[in-house]
């Protein structure tokens, strides 16, 4: 497994609203593998050809994080979160702004006493890059408007990966090393890769009206250890990727559940209390479009660190062929 390669997606800033490099990255790595591509006018990154494919790979390429919303006379800055990300999950961590010039670093803090209540408001919490006053912060370059995340980083052990900024990271790699070990993987198949999934998944609908192909395989990832609802079914992080089944309000179409069904893939089940809503539904809004998510196990969910196992990648990647035959075989 090229983990080379996966460290480097990891390290690419892509919040959502600012994924501009990770599309172009992408791009190259298309390139120089001589697959032909295109970035539609959504911003989403194509390949294949459309009008042959019976199935799309959609995995998308933003992440959650942070806008800088009011920089403060003692030099911090007020923020407000990019997608589904929690004031808790922000508080003291690690974290950098890309502004118009530069990467700067900082840290995220609450304001209040706090030793075992929650923070539930992003107003109490303040980004703080060791500056004392609003000139100061200004001259790192630091603007209202300007986007950020948590501080990139990334190690392994023999068995996992752990990084920052792995949603959907995970999804984006094992399409492009299975495009490298098997070129023929997008004989009646496209690809595409979309850049607004964390907020509210508004390119999935022009995806769908764009390129009404029969299937749509859905690649993300599930926070398994967060189990919300005693009604959800989900596997281990040993157990290998999952199939989606029923997500939120969202039920797999019958000719999905009849084939996807045979496949020893684990079948999950996520209550509408959990997750109101899935991607899928976007997706297929065009009538003719039957789609379905396809998660990889992670540990971690829209926080500073993610732990995924080695093993669980490399079946999240094999097994893309296979859904593949399985569907329009």
């Amino acid at each position: 497994m090229n983990t080379d390669l996966l460290k480097q997606l990891t390290q690419i800033h892509s919040v959502t609203g600012d994924t501009k490099n990770m599309s172009s990255f992408i791009s190259e790595e298309l390139d120089k593998l001589n697959i032909p591509n295109f970035t539609n006018s959504f911003g989403t990154v194509i390949a294949g050809d459309p009008n042959k494919a019976k199935i799309m790979f959609a995995a998308h390429i933003d992440q959650v994080g942070f806008q800088i919303t009011k920089i403060n006379s003692d030099g911090t800055c007020n923020i407000l979160p990019i997608g589904w990300v929690f004031a808790n999950r922000m508080d003291h961590t690690p974290i950098y702004v890309k502004t118009g010039k530069d990467i700067v670093y900082g840290g995220i803090f609450h304001k209040s006493y706090l030793k075992s209540e929650n923070i539930e408001k992003f107003s109490e919490l303040f980004a703080f890059f060791g500056t004392t006053s609003e000139q100061e912060t200004r001259e790192l370059g630091i603007t209202e408007g300007d986007i950020g995340s948590f501080k990139k980083d990334y190690w392994e052990t023999n068995k996992a990966v752990f990084a920052s900024g792995i949603d959907n990271v995970i999804s984006i790699f094992v399409i492009l090393e299975e495009l490298r070990q098997n070129p023929d993987f997008l004989n009646d198949a496209m690809i595409a890769f979309h850049n607004d999934e964390e907020m509210q998944d508004h390119g999935a609908n022009s995806l769908g009206y764009e390129y009404p192909v029969e299937y749509c395989c859905i690649l993300d990832y599930c926070p398994v250890h967060q189990q919300f609802d005693e009604e959800d079914v989900l596997p281990n992080v040993n157990k290998g990727p999952m199939i989606v089944f029923r997500g939120g309000s969202h039920i797999l179409h019958e000719d999905l559940r009849a084939k996807l069904g045979k496949m020893t893939i684990f079948k999950s089940f996520i209550s509408s209390r959990t997750l109101p809503s899935l991607e899928p539904q976007n997706f297929q809004n065009n009538g003719v479009t039957k789609a379905f998510n396809y998660c990889i196990p992670a540990i971690g969910y829209h926080g500073s660190i993610y732990g995924v196992l080695k093993s669980d990648i490399e079946l999240f990647r094999t097994n893309l062929m296979e859904i593949k035959k399985c569907l329009i075989s």
